[in-house]
């Protein structure tokens, strides 16, 4: 029996970013805030379709990068933006991937 593993959407996201790896790192680069910056990034991600979407690993070093510079990814707060982006691979095929940007 063969178990295939999601790469994209929000719950794939959510399970990806909760595993202790992942939490442990954002809290050696925030401390005690990393739970409120997790839950941030799962909120821009939800409420943005294209992002949703985006490979997840590229969301965590976009994310991991925000965190390094302590800016908040709240689009309302205008500090730093997670954009999702059509990436061409190498082999012709476009796959939607998320950067990260300096507002």
């Amino acid at each position: 029996m063969s178990t295939q593993v999601t790469t994209t959407g929000v719950k794939a996201l959510s399970s990806f970013i909760n595993s202790d790896a992942i939490k442990s790192k954002f809290s050696s680069v925030l401390g005690e805030n990393a739970n409120g910056f997790i839950a941030s990034l799962l909120s821009v991600v939800n409420s943005n379709g294209q992002l949703a979407t985006a490979d997840q690993n590229s969301i965590y070093t976009s994310a991991l990068l925000a965190a390094s510079l302590k800016l908040p990814i709240n689009p309302n707060l205008g500090f730093a933006y997670l954009i999702a982006y059509n990436t061409k691979q190498a082999d012709g095929s476009y796959k939607n991937m998320c950067q990260f940007q300096l507002g």
